[in-house]
């Protein structure tokens, strides 16, 4: 079990720019040494088969800051006497980043982990030992922000040059990425480890502006209010082990219930709100439903965008969670599962939720769509509520005949030929786009010259006066017709469509 200490936050500036500067110097948080270890990203780094690393491949400093911060294995006071300075040494012992090693008072070791993480440099609890294998975790263990879940999270993240609430903050990411441009962040966590992990790397990273609570959900926050308040809560249906950091209660959505429950009365007139969550479709209603019932009576007052990453069967999940708690999985796959089956479990869905007030004068929309999670960010998120509200309003078709259509960067055309009598002709045209949304639509051949009139030049109108001229579409489509393909473009991401795109209605009730 764990018997140290967060890394202190209450010294002088002097020790945290001194280690600071260590980092960056001896090349801690440079791209190639990815390479070294042998991995693509620092989110894979418990894929690092520490064996085969050729630590000696780089400078003697960084090998004893990958050693001792990423790897967690002792390094001997000989070796650190050589290479770093002794005012570091005594820093980084101050601090807590280094301690004896159990049973061998000539070597020392660093407790937690730190590393580069997003510009930044982050500390956490240690989730593998020095063979790469998982850890043993307390109860209120600070699980770090290198992992692809959290990654996904600060993309998601909406900015604000306003305040900034980021709930379940564990070691305080989410904050210190807000911080770059808000007035002022809070993070929150209820245990008073994050808190303090937090405040360490607040100070480690210069990061002002910014506060730490040790509190659950909205508490210590009450009567405040912010422009954006972000979370990425425990969603882990639990299995009785009382971890904090994972455990959203027997379902998984016993945090995330609080979080909307509770939204309106913390969120600024016009702000939004992301939670990158995990929520059950049940045979009576589907997630989004639910999560508006949780805002009750303020249901109207927001607008939501449920962003679907990945679906699963309940007994699916229920065999995932029981092969990790590693004993008696056949058991408790089955209690599980039959504990997701009495209550109407339908389906698992793993995806942002993203809220706003609903503009005055205008009518809430709610937008599920599919999204593929290693492309989305916060922009896709309020691109996607944007063009929600676009297509609710009731000039939606003198909008999108006035609007300029423009095909996404990344969109692929993929041809299948056939040779007839004599000849080659094309027998079938997909588009594909590797996009936020993933497009895979099948059109006629004939079209494939109409749809690269969609430049961002031309009004939709316009283009459609063009592509009859050219005869690639007959004069004879009806208007409304060719809207509804345009609309159909842009549902399946193969238009673009911003924020900024769309005109306020005339008609909005005034404030």
């Amino acid at each position: 079990m764990r018997t140290f200490e967060a890394p202190r936050s209450d010294l002088p500036d002097a020790f945290y720019e001194r280690i600071s500067g260590y980092l960056s110097q001896c090349g801690f948080g440079r791209s190639d040494l990815l390479t070294v270890l042998g991995i693509r990203v620092i989110s894979e780094l418990g894929k690092v088969q520490w064996p085969k690393v050729d630590l000696g491949q780089i400078p003697a400093a960084t090998s004893v800051a990958v050693r001792l911060f990423l790897q967690g294995a002792a390094v001997a006071q000989e070796e650190l006497d050589r290479v770093l300075d002794p005012q570091l040494l005594s820093d980084l012992s101050q601090v807590g980043l280094l301690v004896r090693d159990t049973g061998r008072e000539d070597f020392w070791q660093c407790p937690v982990m730190l590393y580069p993480i997003a510009d930044f440099w982050a500390a956490s609890d240690r989730v593998l030992d020095t063979e790469g294998r998982p850890a043993q975790m307390g109860s209120d263990e600070v699980f770090p922000a290198l992992y692809p879940g959290t990654i996904r999270f600060l993309r998601l993240m909406p900015t604000s040059q306003g305040t900034v609430l980021d709930v379940c903050g564990g070691c305080g990411i989410g904050a210190m990425a807000a911080a770059r441009v808000a007035r002022s962040v809070v993070t929150s966590d209820l245990t008073e480890r994050a808190h303090q992990f937090s405040l360490f790397n607040f100070r480690l990273n210069t990061v002002k502006g910014a506060r730490s609570l040790a509190a659950g959900g909205y508490q210590g926050v009450r009567g405040e209010k912010f422009d954006v308040i972000v979370g990425h809560p425990p969603y882990v249906p639990s299995l009785g082990d009382g971890a904090v950091f994972r455990d959203g209660g027997s379902l998984g959505e016993d945090v995330i219930r609080e979080l909307v429950t509770q939204l309106p009365e913390l969120l600024a007139e016009d702000g939004r709100a992301m939670f990158l969550s995990f929520g059950r479709s049940t045979h009576e209603a589907p997630w989004e439903q639910r999560v508006r019932e949780w805002l009750g009576s303020h249901s109207a007052g927001f607008d939501l965008v449920l962003a679907v990453f990945d679906r699963k069967s309940p007994h699916v999940i229920a065999a995932d969670l029981a092969e990790r708690q590693g004993h008696g999985q056949a058991d408790a796959a089955r209690r599980l599962g039959e504990h997701f089956d009495h209550h109407g479990t339908r389906e698992f869905i793993y995806g942002p939720l993203y809220f706003a007030r609903t503009p005055n004068g205008a009518v809430s929309v709610t937008e599920v769509v599919e999204m593929a999670p290693e492309f989305a960010n916060a922009d896709d998120l309020a691109g996607r509520l944007a063009w929600a509200r676009c297509r609710s309003r009731p000039d939606h078709d003198e909008f999108l005949g006035d609007w300029h259509p423009e095909l996404q960067p990344s969109l692929e055309l993929h041809a299948r030929h056939r040779f007839q009598q004599g000849a080659v002709e094309v027998a079938e045209c997909i588009l594909r786009v590797e996009a936020p949304i993933r497009g895979n639509l099948r059109i006629d051949p004939e079209m494939v010259p109409v749809l690269a009139l969609m430049d961002g030049t031309r009004t939709t109108l316009e283009v459609l006066g063009e592509a009859v001229r050219n005869g690639g579409v007959p004069p004879s489509v009806p208007i409304g017709e060719w809207l509804a393909f345009v609309r159909n473009l842009v549902d399946r991401g193969i238009l673009r469509f911003e924020v900024g795109t769309t005109p306020a209605p005339e008609d909005r009730v005034p404030t």
